[in-house]
């Protein structure tokens, strides 16, 4: 029986030439600097537990080997990023960029979810800050959701319904100490190319976002309250285009 409960704490070695990330905060910059993956275990309180993240520093895979998360709220937020992340840019990313001077801004993402268990969502968290990357306080956080599980909904209430690339999404809005805008997919997807200027454009016609802000980071990762293990990124990409 303890050489059971052993097996079923132990993960596997990481693939070769996969790094390992297992502080809550660990970070490492995967091709040449373009981009950044962080295990991001910020959440407190009871329920917050252990997570183990593998990632490929020469691509954008990263996946969630192990968590033992159990948490009534977000306990974890794994992401790969593009941009100005508290205090960390990445290589020649061309964030932050003032909104109003945004002519396009663009996003692929694929993921796997399979037999993932627990409460969990596959998610974008862009960022925008009153005054720029020096000092991200203020301004506004945007997610686009395209895929849940475990009850997993997005904070606020609901605004509206829009279709942006052919999709229908529903809109989520709250005021926290920052505007949360949330646009969740009707129907789950696990590979998306975003035109995410339209999001952005349209969080700018309801009023959640200032044209003065600037856009720091495009992120995409996993929010998980509970297990979570599985949850992977094959690739992701972002590119951003100022005026």
């Amino acid at each position: 029986m303890v050489a059971l409960l052993l097996s079923k704490r132990q993960v596997e070695p990481p693939p070769p030439g996969f790094i390992r990330l297992t502080g809550k905060w660990d970070c490492v910059d995967v091709v040449g600097g373009e981009y950044r993956v962080c295990n991001n275990v910020w959440g407190s309180g009871s329920g917050v537990g252990e997570q183990v993240v593998d990632v490929d520093p020469s691509s954008t895979h990263f996946k969630v080997v192990k968590t033992t998360h159990n948490s009534r709220n977000v306990a974890a937020y794994p992401f790969v990023y593009k941009g100005c992340h508290w205090g960390h840019c990445t290589r020649n990313s061309g964030f932050p960029v003032k909104v109003k001077e945004l002519r396009a801004a663009r996003s692929s993402w694929r993921i796997s979810v399979e037999r993932v268990e627990g409460t969990w969502n596959a998610a974008y968290d862009i960022w925008f800050s009153v005054k720029g990357a020096a000092d991200p306080t203020g301004g506004a956080e945007l997610m686009i959701w395209i895929n849940r599980g475990g009850g997993a909904g997005p904070a606020g209430r609901k605004v509206a319904t829009v279709e942006i690339g052919g999709i229908t999404w529903d809109v989520y809005f709250a005021n926290m100490s920052w505007n949360y805008i949330a646009y969740l997919a009707k129907e789950p997807l696990t590979s998306v190319d975003l035109d995410v200027k339209a999001f952005i454009d349209d969080s700018v016609s309801r009023g959640f976002i200032d044209p003065e802000w600037f856009l720091d980071a495009i992120e995409a990762g996993f929010e998980i309250w509970r297990d979570g293990s599985g949850l992977e990124t094959f690739s992701f990409s972002a590119n951003v285009e100022g005026s």
